[in-house]
């Protein structure tokens, strides 16, 4: 899983910069498929840490 900045900048790279996925995933060292991803995604993945009861 990515961080949020990543998320955040993958989404500032193809809407503001108009970058395309490929040219995303190239420049940032990640999968096409990754990009595509989280650019079909309205908000940042975030982590859930559970309480473990006991």
């Amino acid at each position: 899983m990515i961080k949020m900045a990543q998320f955040h900048h993958i989404k500032f790279l193809h809407e503001v910069e108009g970058l395309s996925q490929r040219q995303i995933a190239q420049k940032l060292g990640i999968s096409r498929n990754t990009v595509s991803k989280y650019l079909k995604q309205n908000e940042a993945p975030t982590a859930i840490h559970r309480q473990k009861n006991y």
